[in-house]
């Protein structure tokens, strides 16, 4: 599993720290050379990445992960996620499938095409079936107000 965000230092300062924070490291250790979280019981990784230029996203297409998340959708390109959710595919046999997921806000350099993408393309909440050019995926649209989260 992957974890993308635009540059390096938005990782460490929104995922990585955190996270090394809240798991312990009887659970599992963070290889700070790599990037990855590793789960000492099962081997699992979690694979802290980044895409800052159109250029970088050459630099994963020979990888394979079973899920990827997108933090700050609105941030990337339309090329930079098209790319990069073809990495997305397993060759486990016992792996349920594809597993994509974004979060964002608006604005940023990716914001008129994720609203096309995901926002004017259905009714929030419905479960929209993808077209085979986009990969045949299911996506919802799961619309959110600040006030939706009572910490901030």
């Amino acid at each position: 599993m992957a974890i993308f965000r635009r540059s390096y230092r938005e990782l460490e300062d929104t995922h990585i720290l955190a996270i090394q924070k809240e798991v312990p490291e009887s659970v599992a250790i963070y290889s700070a050379g790599r990037h990855d979280l590793i789960f000492k019981q099962n081997g699992s990784v979690i694979q802290f990445r980044y895409c800052e230029s159109d250029e970088d996203v050459r630099t994963y297409y020979t990888t394979e992960y079973d899920a990827i998340l997108f933090d700050e959708i609105t941030e990337f390109t339309k090329y930079q996620y098209t790319e990069l959710v073809t990495r997305c595919r397993s060759t486990k046999a016992w792996w349920p499938g594809r597993r994509i997921r974004c979060g964002g806000m608006p604005l940023g350099v990716g914001h008129a095409w994720v609203k096309e993408h995901w926002v004017d393309s259905a009714l929030p909440f419905e479960i929209q079936q993808g077209t085979a050019e986009t990969g045949g995926m299911t996506r919802q649209f799961i619309p959110a107000r600040a006030t939706d989260n009572p910490t901030l």
